[in-house]
């Protein structure tokens, strides 16, 4: 019977998984941190990475994900923006 695979720290620097894996409690799982989910990798190793991937879940939670960066990061430029220009106009 082959052993349990258990969490490898070098996939945190993987690029295919940067974006979105974390360690678990269980060093037999993987925590997706977009889909705030624990996944088995007892039995796939990286392989059960890849598969959790390319979940129809993942992707919609990944394209949610890059979606609110935008809109959030939009927010800090306008606010950044907003606090420039009172700051000019203190100066005149």
């Amino acid at each position: 019977m082959p052993g349990k695979c258990s969490f490898k720290n070098i996939w945190l620097e993987d690029t295919r998984f940067t974006d979105w894996l974390s360690r678990a409690s269980d060093i037999h799982k993987a925590r997706c941190r977009v889909c705030m989910k624990d996944f088995d990798i007892s039995n796939m190793g990286e392989a059960a990475l890849t598969s959790h991937a390319t979940g129809q879940r993942h992707i919609k939670s990944m394209e949610m994900s890059d979606k609110s960066t935008v809109s959030i990061s939009g927010i800090f430029r306008s606010s950044s923006a907003v606090s420039q220009d009172q700051g000019s106009q203190a100066h005149t």
